[in-house]
């Protein structure tokens, strides 16, 4: 979900970047003539909707366009997840742009080329042309457009992009019609004001469903299949299939590390005399030319050689992730230092409690102080037995820190403080803490970074490659699980899994995961590349779609639903029961049922949280709908039963209320024309005839 918000924000609307694509498509050179036909009237095979195809290239552009927004914006390239991310999106946009123009083409919505022309020469021209005659200096260029516009060279370009534009604008007529629906009343807008601004204060019973012992209620078969039945839809089901399979994983063999290690050697020999930094690093290294200065911290511990280190220095480091030969090319003072140290933290939040934890402190600093040995080992080894704080594990170390990381009480304590000498106990807001500073550095350095990854290569490749195929080949034959104990392999076994879903322990392939829902069961595939290994599978089951069957383990996992609604049903009882006895006087009924407590939540507002409740719809939407001193019926909340007596009611301040009205409709407006127009392409999408050959077109 996340990858798709960041996906979605990163472009205004879904036709802006399907223009982005297609100008990207018709290399859109100003005063250079166009020598193609238009790729929205070619036909391609990827799908189609409602008959209509959708364009292969287009598609395939699309998807760049995102990958490199996601590059710009996130500084590397996506991962398997985000990729197959960026492609579903990508059909998505497709789509949705083909539900809509269907849409517009069936309601008789149509733009003039007029309509284009005064859009393109008005005051507020598309965004992409507004970007490619925005001059150095930030300003739009309306003459050079006009001379674009009036150059006979430029009149192909101008005949392709007239469709989308035309796209656009039918879009936008479609989504003003949409929101000419998102009607917005004033009793609605005063409603959601005054709930905003009105307080209530409430005392009330709670029947806590939790306490109800489970012998009190009987949860029967025939309660739990009511409930499957009643909630079917939720146990509806997409298509499910298992794999078996087993992963060659491609490692270098000694020879490609010996061959790696040389091979970083003569580059460190060269980056030494190069003098153009980032042209050596573009040339070798496997990740991109970075220049920025950076701090202690701000790079793993084991760089923290390089702050020592004089400018042209050049330290090569094997890491996880394979040999990183390290330039330092510039050194300078920050303008203020960092700070490295332990801490031993005694939590405490009252007065009663701080008090103790300084004086557990201050006991612990005279232990520390009589050890003998080293003081950082000493003190480490206390803060792992005694400290209260997540460094513990780490024996206190913080880690590197800057001015404003720390509270004010204990980075006044850090500064102050000598290197390797023992302070405290230091209060804040956290407890007493013991500190030890252990570094302090102002250095900033800029690093030169050309990385070699330790990669297997060609002979090892070619090797791998055909034991894999080998191995595919006989499992044919032979059987897959026979070869595998011939070839020592060990195989894993998938769970039942959705069409493009990850299996756990891969990373995603669209290959593997359309060979799966193609394959028959038993079927063996190719060798198939998942990140840098090799993966061979078998399908061993098929699931049809439907609903999940209400076997033993679904009729367990509902059973405990049951119950529960079961309990919320007997405490309802209880308070309905309760109720028929009292007048005003909650406290009345605890002298029937001492058990009965009577609690006063604190002031809260309609879509606030009383205090001792929790977030429960149903309990606030009760109370505010009470008068003053007035009790309510048995409310069923989402824990148990309430009833509840409205104690105050402040009503909002008319005078404070000015200038919400339009803010809370605009708000409402938004929101109202979102789920219209969400709710209507789902809609247009239930409707339609919607095909995905992806998996066929691209030979997956």
């Amino acid at each position: 979900m996340a990858t798709m918000n960041k996906l979605r924000s990163s472009m205004p609307t879904i036709i802006w970047i399907l223009i982005l694509a297609f100008v990207a498509l018709i290399v859109f050179e100003w005063g250079m003539s166009y020598n193609g036909g238009s790729l929205f009237n070619q036909m391609g095979d990827l799908g189609t909707v409602n008959g209509e195809k959708i364009d292969r290239e287009l598609y395939s552009t699309t998807i760049n366009n995102y990958t490199t927004n996601y590059r710009q914006r996130e500084g590397k390239d996506p991962d398997a997840g985000t990729t197959q991310a960026i492609e579903d999106q990508a059909w998505n946009d497709l789509v949705n742009l083909i539900l809509i123009r269907q849409a517009t083409r069936d309601l008789g919505l149509t733009v003039t080329t007029q309509e284009i022309y005064d859009w393109v020469t008005g005051d507020n021209p598309p965004p992409f042309l507004r970007q490619y005659f925005t001059d150095e200096n930030g300003m739009f260029n309306r003459q050079a457009l006009q001379e674009a516009i009036g150059n006979p060279q430029n009149s192909e370009n101008w005949r392709q992009l007239d469709e989308p534009l035309r796209s656009q604008r039918l879009n936008d007529r479609y989504l003003n019609l949409v929101s000419a629906f998102a009607v917005i009343s004033p009793a609605e807008v005063n409603a959601k004001v005054i709930g905003d601004n009105s307080r209530a204060e409430a005392s009330y019973l709670f029947f806590n469903s939790a306490l109800i012992a489970d012998s009190l209620v009987t949860v029967t078969e025939s309660d739990i299949k009511d409930f499957y039945e009643k909630n079917k839809e939720e146990f509806k089901k997409e298509e499910t299939r298992k794999i078996r399979y087993t992963v060659f994983k491609m490692l270098p063999s000694r020879e490609d590390s010996a061959n790696i290690a040389a091979e970083v050697d003569r580059i460190q020999r060269d980056f030494m005399i190069n003098t153009n930094d980032s042209a050596f690093v573009t040339r070798y290294s496997d990740a991109p030319y970075t220049s920025g200065w950076v701090s202690r911290g701000d790079m793993t511990d084991s760089r923290n050689v390089l702050f020592d280190a004089a400018p042209g220095t050049v330290t090569t480091l094997q890491e996880p992730d394979g040999y990183h030969i390290l330039k330092v090319q510039e050194k300078r003072l920050a303008e203020k230092p960092k700070f490295r140290a332990r801490h031993i933290l005694y939590k405490g939040t009252s007065k009663e409690e701080i008090a103790d934890a300084m004086k557990k402190a201050a006991d612990l600093k005279k232990k520390i102080a009589a050890d003998r040995r080293p003081l950082e080992t000493v003190f480490s080894e206390y803060a792992r037995t005694e400290s209260q704080d997540g460094s513990a594990p780490n024996g206190g170390d913080l880690g590197w820190f800057s001015e404003g990381a720390m509270v004010k009480p204990f980075e006044e304590a850090v500064q102050k403080a000598r290197l390797n000498t023992l302070v405290g106990p230091v209060e804040t807001q956290f407890g007493a803490h013991l500190i030890l500073v252990t570094a302090k550095d102002q250095t900033e350095i800029r690093v030169a970074d050309v990385f070699r990854p330790i990669k297997p290569q060609g002979k090892t490749v070619r090797a791998i490659q055909t034991f894999a195929e080998d191995f595919a080949f006989m499992a044919g034959e032979e059987g897959f699980e026979k070869e595998a104990e011939t070839r020592k392999l060990e195989f894993a076994d998938s769970p039942l899994i959705e069409r493009r879903s990850v299996i756990p322990g891969l990373d995603y392939s669209s290959q593997l995961s359309s060979w799966m829902f193609r394959a028959d069961k038993d079927d063996i595939s190719e060798v198939i590349t998942i990140g840098d290994n090799l993966v061979v599978a078998k399908l061993t089951e098929i699931s049809p779609a439907g609903y999940q069957e209400l076997d033993e383990q679904l009729s367990q996992s509902l059973r405990a639903r049951v119950l529960r609604e079961k309990k919320l049903e007997f405490v309802y009882n209880q308070a309905t029961e309760v109720r028929e006895g009292l007048t005003t006087d909650l406290a009345a009924a605890t002298t029937r049922d001492p058990k009965l407590v009577v609690a006063t939540t604190n002031e809260f507002t309609l879509n606030g949280i009383p205090s001792g409740v929790g977030r429960d719809g149903a309990f606030n939407g009760a109370a505010f709908g009470l008068k003053e001193g007035q009790i309510s019926g048995a409310i069923r909340g989402e824990r148990g039963a309430y009833i509840i007596r409205l104690n105050k009611l402040t009503p909002a301040d008319p005078a404070n209320l000015e200038g919400q009205q339009k803010r809370v409709a605009d708000q409402l407006k938004n929101q109202r024309r979102n789920e219209l127009s969400n709710g209507w392409s789902e809609a247009l999408k239930k409707q339609a005839d919607i095909k995905d050959s992806r998996a066929d077109a691209l030979g997956l």
